[in-house]
């Protein structure tokens, strides 16, 4: 049930950004796709940062 809802969270996190990119234009998407970037960057770099956003995620969903 959990690899499920990472599953489910992660479809859902992707079908956002990707929405949001549709919308933006020019400048606006370099810089939130430079942050977005940058924040699966941080993401890969300190695991315990994706154990407390995972936590949070999971808190958020019950």
């Amino acid at each position: 049930m959990n690899k499920f809802l990472k599953l489910f969270l992660s479809a859902w996190i992707l079908i956002g950004v990707l929405l949001v990119y549709v919308i933006l234009n020019g400048f606006f998407k370099t810089v939130f796709l430079f942050f977005i970037i940058a924040i699966l960057v941080l993401l890969l770099l300190f695991p315990e940062v994706r154990n407390i956003l995972l936590k949070t995620m999971c808190d958020m969903v019950r």
